[in-house]
């Protein structure tokens, strides 16, 4: 499609007069890589403000797309700072692959390339320090500076490093380093990885640009949004089979939408684009009242000197057959009085060696610690008997049941995570609490004992050794799923730094949607495919350090229910 300079566009508009390091410090976080030779032993689970507009100069039309597509969700109101670039080590070493991106006061996200990062589009969500900053923080105390981030592991796990301007790479704990075998583990995973995302269709093939061509046409629900480009302008044209239309075919597209521009039907008027809170330009397309023809056409544009766009089709029969139109959310209940418990250093030895107190230990105090707020917050909701779950003890297993759990990590507290990882006998490795995935179930004799409300039980999903070397599991994940929509809180077993390092962080939310792309075979008839994407909003027991929604993928799932 043609698409005018912006010169002639202004002649014509003139004419028609119109992991924070203390989050993850040494001893408390689980991404270390263990040494060689433990791993083929044993697989344990270890645990400024920018001139406005600049931002839109920088990042890709993708990334920006991306962006638009999460921006109500997010309530995204200003984009701060430079955007930052990410590499893999996996792909050429000049490729972008991912783009560090603050919003708001204190907010981030983490946003793939394109399709050619076989990655999903959001990798991570969440609020100040990220994990960026736990790295530079990391490279100050090096008396360094990072030069050239790496993303190191795939979503959920996330870990990344930089390249310093000493010339050495810094991860975010200094017992973190990568052998040559551990880089070769890694780019087993993002094959894994971009097997996943290839199957769930994330990348949608109705979108084209310079690094793909258009095979199918995105159905449009009750409306969609497409990124105006820095030439700010848009074309349109009816299409029919690939080919385009008459010019009657052109002028119904443009009655049916009412878009065009009035002197130039195979532009888009200008005056129907819109503008996010953040400042970006956008054209939204809304699917019309009474159509009930099926329509074919294309909306392309230009941005940084590439031409972008995408397929679209109305069809109200096919949009009648999706599930899902936009995202569905689902949550605990008072998702608000979920704690963020952290790890700490004990049983410390004459030598001055310790070991964290166990990402199980703090996932399971978590839930505990959860469902003692709520008890106490909104005792006429929830009743009294999760009030027994936290005492007035010093390590808050016994005493008067009128304390009410912190949200925050207490002297209180890590006494009752340290009581839990003699319960589920986590053991120490290299400096970590490590806890089997079957031990996991021994929190029952506690929860068991201290609830004194329901029935209380305890459920774990494992799949044998494929859990055990962390190979994610659909089913593990849709069981989980289930009990967010039931409304308890799951404990969830994902990667961190690799295969072999390992972490339990606590799922309180996840969200799902799905869309519609169709083609039209040899033949003539409409195919079309459902794209599915869920995500899961993950404490991580850090402190609060890297919450926020990650894809929904996991090789274990545990809950505790009354």
């Amino acid at each position: 499609m043609h698409i005018k300079s912006q010169d002639q566009l202004k002649t014509e508009a003139s004419i028609a007069s119109t992991r924070n390091v203390n989050g993850r410090a040494d001893g408390q976080g689980s991404g270390n890589i263990v040494t060689t030779m433990i791993l083929k032993t044993t697989i344990l689970m270890c645990c400024c403000f920018l001139v406005f507009g600049e931002w839109q100069s920088i990042l890709p039309w993708q990334v920006k797309t991306t962006l638009l597509e999460l921006s109500d969700q997010f309530d995204i109101q200003s984009v701060r700072g430079t955007p930052k670039q990410i590499y893999r080590h996996d792909l050429t070493d000049d490729y972008v692959a991912y783009w560090y991106i603050e919003i708001n006061n204190d907010g981030y996200v983490i946003l793939s390339s394109s399709s050619k990062t076989g990655d999903y589009k959001l990798v991570i969500q969440g609020s100040a320090p990220s994990m960026l900053d736990q790295v530079d923080k990391m490279a100050l105390l090096k008396k360094s500076k990072c030069s050239k981030y790496y993303m190191m592991t795939p979503t959920p796990d996330i870990d990344i490093a930089c390249y310093s301007d000493h010339e050495q790479m810094i991860f975010h704990k200094n017992s973190v380093h990568y052998t040559k075998g551990d880089y070769s583990t890694l780019k087993k995973l993002w094959e894994n990885q971009r097997q996943d995302v290839t199957r769930e269709g994330i990348w949608e093939k109705s979108i084209f640009n310079k690094h793909q061509q258009a095979s199918y046409y995105h159905v449009i629900e009750d409306s969609h949004k497409i990124v105006v480009g820095d030439n700010h302008q848009i074309g349109i044209k009816s299409m029919n089979d690939g080919e385009v239309t008459s010019e009657e075919s052109q002028a119904k597209l443009c009655v049916l939408l009412t878009i065009c521009h009035p002197d130039d039907n195979k532009l888009v008027d200008s005056s129907k684009f819109g503008k996010t809170k953040y400042g970006q330009t956008f054209l939204e397309i809304y699917e019309p009242e009474k159509s009930k023809n099926v329509h074919h056409f294309e909306i392309a544009g230009q941005d940084q000197g590439e031409e972008y766009g995408r397929k679209l089709m109305i069809d109200t029969l096919q949009r009648q057959k999706r599930q899902t139109t936009s995202w569905t959310y689902y949550s605990i209940n008072d998702e608000n009085l979920f704690p963020d418990y952290n790890q700490h250093e004990h049983d410390c030895k004459p030598n001055g060696k310790c070991c964290a107190v166990g990402c199980g230990p703090v996932a399971w105090a978590m839930i505990l610690g959860y469902y003692d707020r709520r008890s106490h917050e909104k005792s006429g909701t929830y009743g009294t008997g999760s009030q027994s779950l936290y005492g007035c003890g010093t390590d808050a297993t016994f005493g008067s049941y009128s304390c009410k759990a912190p949200s925050y990590t207490s002297s209180t507290v890590k006494k009752l995570t340290e009581y839990l990882n003699d319960d589920l006998k986590t053991f120490c490795i290299t400096g970590q609490g490590a806890t089997t995935q079957g031990n996991m179930k021994k929190i029952e004799r506690y929860f068991n004992s201290h609830q004194t409300s329901g029935s209380p039980s305890v459920t774990i999903h494992t799949k044998g050794l494929s859990s055990l070397v962390g190979t994610y599991n659909d089913g593990i994940r849709d069981s989980a799923l289930s009990y967010l929509r039931s409304k308890w809180p799951v404990v969830v077993g994902i990667r961190v730094s690799g295969i072999f390092s390992q972490h339990y962080p606590v799922a309180t939310k996840y969200r799902i949607r799905q869309k519609r792309e169709c083609k039209k075979n040899l033949w003539g008839k409409t195919k079309c495919k459902n794209i599915t994407e869920r995500d899961m909003y993950l404490h991580m027991g850090w402190g609060g350090s890297s919450n926020g929604w990650r894809a929904a993928k996991m090789f274990f799932a545990g809950v505790a229910r009354y």
